[in-house]
């Protein structure tokens, strides 16, 4: 505590002599919102819910939704351990390590001997899923990937609890993520791998169950 409200290194606390005065200037305290308009325009915006039954219907879609994107999480985990374990794919290993060490500056020779066996799935993933996209002929558009973009963008302002932002704040934020290289990268490789996703379970039989969310947790967390 003392380190905290000084800002100091906790090491440096068993140094400190004296004695310290501590002055509580404020106390914030959260309550529950009253259910009501007010409330509905804070969430979702102004008028875009009118009763409380329209508002427990939305947050049921979007926890709905969210296990939705979980289950698809963990369909392609599944997935992705079944077809690495069926392709059984040889790697160059001692070329693998030797490339590691040389494109990245911040990996010495005995890490990558030392934690290898972790990187071998990822290499084989990387090369199925890449046959599988080429194979399946499917392609990212720049519009997809600005799609997927403005997701992560919402998803950052719903962390603080903001869900009802305008669409132009959504796309000048996406599209200033769009603007760094390795960004961009990403939101294309997660815009392909839904679509592999989509490719993968049509492909495949899908025995669906419904479970308890205390068992389908646990799945997820495997």
């Amino acid at each position: 505590e003392l380190a905290s409200l000084l800002k100091i290194d906790k090491a440096e606390v068993a140094m400190l002599e004296g004695t310290f005065k501590c002055i509580i200037s404020e106390v914030n305290m959260f309550e529950n919102a009253a259910v009501g308009q007010e409330l509905f325009d804070k969430v979702y915006g102004e008028g875009e819910v009118k009763s409380e039954e329209e508002f427990m219907e939305r947050i049921s879609e979007e926890i709905a939704l969210n296990y939705e994107r979980e289950s698809d999480y963990r369909f392609m985990v599944d997935a992705r351990e079944a077809m690495i374990k069926k392709a059984k794919i040889d790697l160059p290993i001692e070329f693998l390590k030797r490339w590691m060490v040389e494109t990245n500056e911040n990996l010495t020779e005995e890490q990558v001997n030392e934690d290898f066996d972790k990187y071998e799935d990822d290499f084989r993933w990387q090369l199925i899923k890449e046959h599988l996209l080429k194979q399946q002929d499917i392609k990212v558009s720049e519009e997809e990937a600005l799609e997927a973009a403005k997701g992560m963008a919402l998803n950052q302002y719903m962390q603080y609890g903001i869900s009802n932002v305008p669409e132009d704040y959504l796309e000048n934020y996406a599209r200033e993520m769009m603007s760094k290289p390795e960004e961009s990268r990403k939101f294309y490789e997660q815009k392909g791998e839904e679509k592999l996703i989509a490719y993968i379970k049509s492909a495949v039989k899908i025995d669906e169950k419904e479970v308890s969310s205390e068992k389908f947790r646990k799945l997820y967390e495997k």
